[in-house]
């Protein structure tokens, strides 16, 4: 049977703290296009910008909060554990 449904979208964007201002861009120009998402996932940086687009903020918007406040030094305290890079209680007391 065939429907007259909507094919539904998501944006997916990945980790890497460098990656999270190029997504940025890149979420920019997909607004310009006119891209509208129904689902958004995201890992590590990926996981932030898609938290902030996905209760609505604008790539613009998001560029301001990054620029005012520096937010990845802000939420990440970088380890030298062999487990990975970031230890994780910045993020921790900031959901708290």
């Amino acid at each position: 049977m065939v429907t007259n449904q909507k094919q539904k979208t998501a944006l997916v964007l990945s980790g890497g703290g460098a990656l999270g201002a190029a997504h940025i861009g890149v979420v920019k120009i997909l607004e310009k296009q006119g891209y509208e998402f129904d689902f958004y996932s995201g890992v590590s940086a990926g996981s932030i910008i898609i938290g902030l687009l996905a209760v609505g903020y604008s790539a613009d918007e998001i560029w301001e909060i990054v620029e005012k406040t520096n937010i990845f030094s802000t939420m990440f305290d970088i380890s030298k554990s062999r487990f990975g890079l970031i230890q994780g209680d910045k993020v921790i007391k900031l959901f708290k």
